[in-house]
């Protein structure tokens, strides 16, 4: 009989596991979607996700996580995402991922859990603080909360072959060697065959908002603002960073709508039911891309007047940018 487990705080262990589990996938699935390109960060993310639902409910540490994940667990609304914005937690996911090896991903987890207790005790001590009224919101951190995070550990960018090789120039050869073994350069050029593009899921703005929820909408930009703050091989640490509703309001501004071709991207990158992502390009049009209007790697600022929202394929491929196109699964209401 599996025992379902339980904190001592009353949260499910079971729950809390799950939770994180589908964290990690949904951080898998970003970097692909957002055109990070890292594929070993990715499949490191399944791996750790994978191992982590196999663990059994009764294992201690999932009742630690469960007491650390309480506030999230209990739908807090105080609190922005999925994880403590911009904690040590998060940092910590975005700099290292675990590999396939079982011992490896038991260790990243406690790794973790020590770095989530650390957002946990500055969470409880801006309550102590603040009362009622404190809150924790992306681009906001506690005045309390000292930076953290490795500086030299800038998240992939995606980028051609020429564009990192002229990057890495400015880097030892152990800095450059170190990254060439973890990025994927983008393709010079876009696919020029895909599958077909089936039914779209949303045929209008107005059907898009009656058939999801404020809080899913909120999550998912609460994800693009997380993606938009990150350090990046081509463009270093923004000096500007972005919360859940600075990416509302571009997308309810634009009405789901593409900047470069007009169609409606609201829609999720393609994944399996397990979160490992899938060919795209088919439904390219129709996925929803927080975009820069100047890019950061061309000097572009990370603030909410310089942002787009723009369908994936636009953002990919700027010489793909038609008003009115409907290639790609594009979307014309």
């Amino acid at each position: 009989m599996t025992t379902r487990g339980t904190a001592t705080n009353g949260a499910s262990a079971s729950d809390a596991r799950d939770y994180l589990a589908d964290d990690f996938a949904q951080q898998a699935d970003d970097l692909v979607a957002e055109g990070t390109c890292d594929p070993a960060m990715a499949e490191g993310y399944l791996a750790f996700e994978a191992w982590l639902r196999a663990r059994p409910a009764d294992d201690p540490r999932l009742a630690r996580l469960a007491q650390l994940l309480r506030p999230f667990l209990d739908d807090d609304p105080r609190l922005d995402g999925t994880l403590y914005p911009d904690g040590d937690a998060i940092r910590f996911m975005d700099a290292y991922a675990p590999t396939t090896d079982p011992d490896v991903c038991s260790a990243y987890l406690d790794d973790l859990l020590a770095h989530l207790a650390r957002d946990y005790r500055r969470w409880q001590q801006q309550i102590a603080a603040a009362g009622p009224s404190a809150t924790w919101r992306l681009g906001q951190r506690p005045p309390d909360d000292p930076p953290v995070g490795d500086d030299s550990s800038a998240g992939p960018e995606a980028s051609t072959r020429a564009e990192i090789e002229a990057r890495l120039r400015d880097l030892t050869d152990e800095q450059a060697d170190r990254i060439r073994q973890r990025l994927q350069p983008r393709p010079e050029g876009p696919p020029q065959t895909c599958a077909p593009a089936p039914e779209p899921t949303y045929s209008s703005w107005q059907d898009y908002l009656e058939r999801t929820t404020n809080a899913d909408r909120r999550a998912w930009c609460a994800r693009k603002a997380k993606v938009a703050n990150r350090e990046r091989l081509m463009s270093g640490r923004p000096e500007h960073r972005l919360g859940t509703e600075d990416v509302w309001r571009v997308l309810e501004a634009a009405q789901g709508r593409c900047a470069g071709c007009g169609s409606l991207a609201v829609e999720r990158r393609p994944s399996k039911p397990n979160g490992a992502p899938m060919p795209w390009e088919h439904v390219g049009r129709r996925i929803g891309s927080l975009g820069h209007a100047l890019a950061r790697v061309h000097g572009g600022q990370n603030t909410a007047d310089n942002l787009a929202w723009t369908c994936l394929w636009c953002n990919t491929w700027p010489s793909e940018r038609r008003p009115g196109a409907t290639d790609h699964g594009g979307i014309q209401p």
